[in-house]
């Protein structure tokens, strides 16, 4: 079980780092004004699908997609951070699990 327990230790402290440079990430100004951009440019695609729709043209299905798949990659590397912290806490509590099971066997 210690094999275990240090590999999960090793995990989890990778995950520490990790979403702790996300974390960084997320707080820079530089981040809010990337999301804020990019926010404001898939509200324009929307307005602009909208107005056609409207208008009765013609949405093509293969812009469509290929749309709905970029802005489904851009709200992917967006959530970056917050998968972080997701997966941290997801292995802190494996590790708690792991300690509490090691305490009852002891």
């Amino acid at each position: 079980m210690s094999d275990r327990f240090e590999r999960l230790e090793r995990r989890v402290q990778g995950h520490a780092d990790y979403a702790l440079e996300l974390r960084r990430l997320r707080e820079s100004a530089a981040w809010k004004a990337l999301a804020e951009q990019m926010e404001k440019a898939k509200e324009k695609v929307v307005e602009r699908y909208v107005k056609v729709a409207l208008a009765g043209g013609n949405l093509e299905q293969r812009q469509l997609d290929y749309d709905r798949g970029y802005w489904d990659g851009i709200a992917a590397l967006l959530s970056q951070p917050e998968r972080a912290q997701q997966q941290l806490e997801n292995s802190l509590a494996e590790l708690e699990k792991l300690e509490q099971r090691a305490r009852r066997s002891a």
